[in-house]
């Protein structure tokens, strides 16, 4: 198991107590190499009913059991706004980053980098 000496983005983070929970939450329970804020939140473009998209970046795949775990905790935790969390192995994205319109492209391209190991 890795240790988490990582950062947070304070310039994003403290702006939003409820995202700095989830992002604190998932270093947590996930150990991530890095997480990344995307969509219409990163652009600067939500609505009232924008839900926050996170992409975190591991590196090595996460069983099914504890990726559904995380939504359990969350809700334990009273982080209950609409929340997307996709999981990335390292390997997957480097493998993706360079293929045009590919979620990790795109994360590239417009994503706030939240967190970093």
């Amino acid at each position: 198991m890795r240790q988490n000496n990582g950062q947070l983005n304070p310039e994003i983070l403290e702006k939003d107590e409820y995202l700095r929970r989830t992002v604190e939450s998932l270093v947590k329970y996930y150990q991530p190499i890095q997480i990344y804020l995307f969509g219409s939140k990163a652009r600067g473009e939500e609505g009232q009913n924008s839900d926050y998209d996170l992409l975190v970046i591991v590196e090595e795949k996460v069983p099914r059991e504890k990726r559904s775990g995380f939504y359990e905790l969350r809700w334990k935790m009273g982080l209950t706004k609409a929340t997307d969390v996709i999981l990335f192995t390292k390997e997957g994205f480097e493998w993706r980053v360079h293929v045009k319109n590919s979620l990790p492209s795109v994360v590239m391209e417009e994503g706030k980098l939240l967190y970093a190991a």
